[in-house]
């Protein structure tokens, strides 16, 4: 099982939703909420989350993943309705993930170590 856990952007209501397709997933704590992106990620991969799910599509260009465990997806939304009618996708994808690497979304393989240009989508 998939251990994982949400940024604070993104809603909560997931985290229910992705246990039922088999994914221990976690919403934000409310300790993290003055915790800039790279001690979120940090504090993420100390507490043994495999995976972190943020919609910032600014993370990857901000934050390099160096020497962490955890892998990081990226969302290509944050609307509610839109988080839901993905939860599929969403869990499915959380298997596939490699440790230390950023992947989108809808994107079949990791991004690049360096990404050097913003993520396109809406």
């Amino acid at each position: 099982m998939t251990r994982a856990i949400l940024d604070e952007g993104v809603p909560r209501l997931l985290a229910a939703r992705l246990y039922e397709h088999g994914s221990d997933v976690s919403p934000f704590p409310n300790e993290w909420k003055q915790l800039s992106d790279r001690d979120v990620i940090t504090a993420a991969d100390a507490a043994g989350f495999q995976v972190l799910i943020t919609c910032d599509r600014n993370m990857p260009f901000q934050c390099p993943l160096r020497d962490q465990r955890l892998a990081v997806l990226v969302l290509p939304f944050s609307k509610l309705d839109e988080v839901s009618g993905s939860v599929e996708a969403i869990a499915a994808r959380l298997t596939e993930l490699e440790a230390g690497r950023y992947a989108l979304l809808g994107r079949p393989n990791s991004l690049p170590l360096h990404p050097r240009k913003p993520l396109e989508g809406s």
